[in-house]
């Protein structure tokens, strides 16, 4: 069986009818039509933006690890897909992060793994990266830049807690500021994830002094801190 997907939201009727015919080889192909226009601003508009304006931004979200902030980054990647923008999550493969959004297909994860020393790919959406490796973690963020160069693109990253407790505060402020500067576009939309209650009131606010776009997010739910 083979099934194509197309996103037919600026094509006329007639054009879709031709192309449903060149599909079926000239008879018309069987066609299921999905709306996904109520997901188009899922995210963005519960920190009151719209699509547009939330492209281009480098987010900071904190958030209480016995909350279910993995909602945030569902409603996220939903918006992404309605979109038809490609999202790529750096996490590992034990965090709730990866459990909660493993199923969807159109999600690209980067997993940080302290059993391999090489990237290794184990699926057509899995990557593994060594967890103490900055210079690779940064490689594979360049290559999808690279490999979607005209394209919007969003990133989510997990890792900072799990970079902090690796590798120490001052390697993982090194790899944030060259993170910040390769993901400095209008096209790519950036989510970092920190749970602030395990580490120093100085290292939290030193990193965000790194972001001018703030969320938090707990059993009271999501919060703006700050917008750009």
């Amino acid at each position: 069986m083979d099934i194509t997907a197309v996103n037919v939201e600026r094509l006329t009727e007639p054009q879709v009818t031709e192309l449903l015919k060149a599909l079926g080889g000239g008879a018309r192909a069987p066609a299921r039509f999905v709306d996904l226009i109520e997901d188009a601003g899922l995210f963005s508009g519960s920190i009151g933006l719209d699509h547009e304006r939330l492209l281009g931004r480098r987010i900071l979200l904190e958030f209480d690890p016995v909350s279910d902030y993995e909602k945030v980054v569902d409603s996220l990647a939903k918006e992404n897909m309605a979109n038809v923008e490609p999202l790529f999550v750096f996490t590992s493969s034990t965090s709730p992060i990866h459990t909660y959004l493993v199923k969807q297909p159109t999600i690209k994860f980067f997993l940080t793994s302290i059993s391999t020393s090489t990237p290794k790919s184990t699926s057509e959406n899995t990557m593994l990266l060594p967890a103490k490796s900055v210079p690779l973690i940064l490689d594979a963020v360049d290559k999808v830049l690279e490999t979607y160069a005209d394209a919007n693109v969003c990133f989510v990253f997990d890792i900072l807690s799990e970079l902090l407790t690796s590798i120490g505060r001052e390697k993982t402020f090194t790899f944030l500021r060259h993170a910040l500067d390769l993901l400095s576009s209008e096209k790519i939309t950036s989510l970092f994830l920190l749970n602030t209650s395990a580490h120093e009131t100085e290292v939290v606010s030193r990193l965000r002094t790194l972001f001018s776009n703030q969320l938090v997010y707990d059993k009271n739910g999501l919060e703006v801190v700050k917008t750009s």
